[in-house]
C-alpha cells in the first residue's frame, strides 16, 4: 500500500506540474482575462483544493479511504478536459475547481491511509518520503510540461488528463485495512475535531504559511516573465523540487529533536531571507537576477519542507478515526491563506513598484508578513504532547 501511495503522489505531481508553472501565465497571456482574473482563478482553485480538504477528510474518517482516493482521481480528468478547451472566464474556473477538488479529496485521504499503518515515532519519515516523491515528480513535471506546451497548450492538459486515467485505474486495484472509521455523522466530526485546544493555532500556522508560500506558484511565474527569463522557469521548479528532496533527507532526521518553536521561527526566516532576495535580485549590485531567483528559491524549498513536516505531523497527533478530519481541517486554513496572499499578491504586484511607499515591491511586503508571522504563532497552544517522548515538540 505505501508503494502505491507513494507511486501515486509521485505520478500525480509529474502531472500536476506539467501544468502548475505555466497556468498563471497561460490564462493571463490567453487573451479571455486580465492578470487579476488568473490571480483569482488560481486563488480559487488553491482554496478550494486546500478548503475542500475538509470534506474530503470527513469523508475518508466517515465512509472510507479507497472509495475517496480513487473518486478524486477520477475527478480532476474532466477538469484537464475543460482547461483545453474552455473559452471563457466561467469553464476555465470550472476545470481548475474540478482539479483541485480532486486534490482537496485525495490528500487528507491518502494522509489518512498512510497514518492508519504507520507508527507514531515513524510518521516523520513517512510524511518525508510522500512529500519527496511529490517533490521529485515537481522535478520532471516542469520539463515535460515546457516540452508540451512549445507544440500545444491543449496537449499540455489533454496529456495531464491521460496522465490521471492511468493513475485511477491503478488505484483501483489498491487494497488494505480501511477500518476505524469514525461513528460520528459528518458535522459532529468536524465539530469534535475542531474543539480540540490546539486546532486553531494549527489552522492559524497553515494560513500564515501559505499566505506567503502561494507568491511562488502565482507571482513568482510572472516576475520571471517580466524579467524576459521564461527559459529558466522549467529548469527553476525543477531545481526547487531536487532542493526539497535533499531537504527532506536532513530536516526528517532532527525536525523533531528541536523546539516547535525553533523549527516555526527557521522555516518563516528563510521566506524572509528569500523574499528579501527577490527584491534585490538584478537591483542592486553582485546580485544579478537569476542568481537571486534561484538562490531565493532554495530558500523558499527548505521553508517549504520544515514547515509542511512540522505541520503534517502537528495534525496527526489525533485518534487514527478522525486524523482524515485533522488533516481537513488544517488544509481548510491553508486554502484560506492560499487564496488571500494570491489576492494580495496579484493586486500588489503591479501596483507597489510604482509607488512611493517604504514598501516598495511585493516581495518585501511578503518578507515583513513573514516575519510577523512568528510572534503570532508563538501565541497559539502548541499541539498536545509527543506520545513517544512525553516531551513537547
Amino acid at each position: 500500500m505505501l508503494l502505491i501511495i507513494l507511486g501515486t503522489s509521485f505520478f500525480s505531481a509529474v502531472t500536476l506540474f506539467m501544468v502548475t508553472p505555466f497556468l498563471t501565465i497561460y490564462l493571463a497571456s490567453s487573451g479571455l482575462m486580465t492578470l487579476e482574473q488568473a490571480g483569482l482563478i488560481v486563488g480559487i482553485s488553491f482554496w478550494i483544493k486546500r478548503g475542500g480538504g475538509l470534506f474530503g477528510g470527513m469523508a475518508a474518517d466517515r465512509f472510507g479511504r479507497h472509495g475517496i482516493m480513487i473518486a478524486a482521481l477520477a475527478i480532476r480528468i474532466p477538469g484537464y478536459v475543460l482547461l483545453a478547451y474552455g473559452t471563457t472566464f466561467f469553464s476555465l474556473l470550472l476545470g481548475s475547481a474540478l482539479v483541485s477538488t480532486g486534490s482537496a479529496f485525495y490528500l487528507p485521504a491518502a494522509k489518512s491511509a498512510l497514518t492508519m499503518v504507520t507508527p507514531v515515532n515513524s510518521r516523520i519519515r513517512v510524511f518525508a518520503l510522500r512529500t519527496a516523491a511529490v517533490n521529485t515528480g515537481a522535478a520532471i513535471g516542469p520539463l515535460v510540461g515546457t516540452l508540451l506546451l512549445s507544440y500545444s497548450s491543449k496537449l499540455l492538459f489533454l496529456a495531464a488528463a491521460g496522465g490521471f486515467v492511468l493513475i485511477t485505474l491503478v488505484n483501483a486495484g489498491l487494497r488494505f485495512p480501511d477500518v476505524r472509521r469514525a461513528s460520528e455523522g459528518s458535522l459532529r466530526l468536524a465539530v469534535a475535531v475542531a474543539r480540540a485546544p490546539h486546532m486553531l493555532g494549527l489552522m492559524v500556522f497553515g494560513a500564515l504559511f501559505f499566505l506567503v508560500y502561494i507568491q511562488t506558484e502565482t507571482i513568482v511565474p510572472v516576475l520571471v516573465k517580466d524579467a524576459g527569463r521564461t527559459d529558466v522557469l522549467g529548469l527553476l521548479f525543477g531545481v526547487w523540487a531536487v532542493v526539497v528532496v535533499i531537504a527532506q533527507i536532513i530536516v526528517s532526521r532532527f525536525l523533531l529533536s528541536i523546539p516547535r518553536q525553533v523549527s516555526v521561527l527557521l522555516g518563516f526566516t528563510a521566506f524572509v531571507l528569500g523574499f528579501s532576495l527577490l527584491h534585490v535580485a538584478g537591483k542592486v549590485p553582485h546580485v544579478p537576477f537569476v542568481v537571486g531567483l534561484f538562490a531565493a528559491i532554495s530558500l523558499f524549498s527548505v521553508a517549504e519542507v520544515i514547515l509542511e513536516l512540522r505541520l503534517d505531523y502537528d495534525a496527526s497527533l489525533v485518534p487514527v478515526e478522525r486524523v482524515g478530519t485533522s488533516f481537513g481541517l488544517v488544509n481548510m486554513a491553508c486554502g484560506l491563506g492560499g487564496l488571500m496572499g494570491s489576492s494580495l499578491g496579484s493586486f500588489a504586484y503591479p501596483r507597489l513598484d510604482s509607488s512611493g511607499w517604504p514598501i516598495s515591491s511585493v516581495w518585501l511586503l511578503m518578507a515583513v508578513l513573514s516575519a510577523a508571522a512568528v510572534p503570532i504563532l508563538r501565541g497559539c497552544r502548541p499541539p498536545p504532547l509527543d506520545t513517544n517522548t512525553g516531551e513537547q515538540n
